[in-house]
């Protein structure tokens, strides 16, 4: 009997556990605009291609990093945006604070990150801007590429910096 009751228990346990786990994945598939994953060191990582980013070399993928920026910047623990593998070209991008994540937020680059060559695309003088963040980590393997070599030649002495 007292075997069959250690028995119970172990099942009784089993069975709290898979329901936890279901709850878990449960709750994680209701929040399908929340547009993130969660990695297994614990931080949600807001890969850009979830808010719209093609990363086919021709588009203009600004305005889904910067959602995915801001997805980032206002969640609570740590936070990664990912720019996976891909061609990401993208005009002005502004990444604003204060952000409410778990200092540091990473930016995770596998792919290439492309400038324009036209100038006129930056009217703020910059190509990208971090405004207010505390804690930032740029990592990965992938390309920050603001095309110098198209860029150069509109440079003149005395003439106001280029963006890139």
């Amino acid at each position: 009997m007292a075997n069959s009751e250690g028995s119970r228990e172990i099942l009784h346990a089993c069975l709290v556990l898979g329901l936890l786990a279901l709850i878990n994945v449960v709750r994680c598939d209701n929040y399908p605009d929340f547009q993130s994953r969660r990695s297994l060191i614990g931080e949600t990582i807001f890969d850009v291609t979830k808010f719209g980013a093609k990363g086919d070399g021709i588009t203009d993928d600004a305005m889904a990093i910067i959602k995915a920026w801001r997805a980032a910047c206002t969640t609570v623990g740590a936070a990664k945006v990912l720019i996976p593998r891909g061609d990401f070209v993208a005009g002005e991008v502004v990444m604003a604070g204060p952000c409410t994540a778990q200092k540091p937020i990473t930016i995770e680059i596998q792919g290439n990150l492309l400038a324009y060559d036209d100038m006129s695309v930056y009217t703020r003088g910059a190509w990208i801007m971090i405004e207010k963040v505390d804690g930032l980590v740029v990592t990965g393997g992938g390309t920050i590429n603001g095309r110098g070599k198209e860029v150069w030649q509109y440079f003149t002495k005395g003439s106001p910096p280029l963006p890139v």
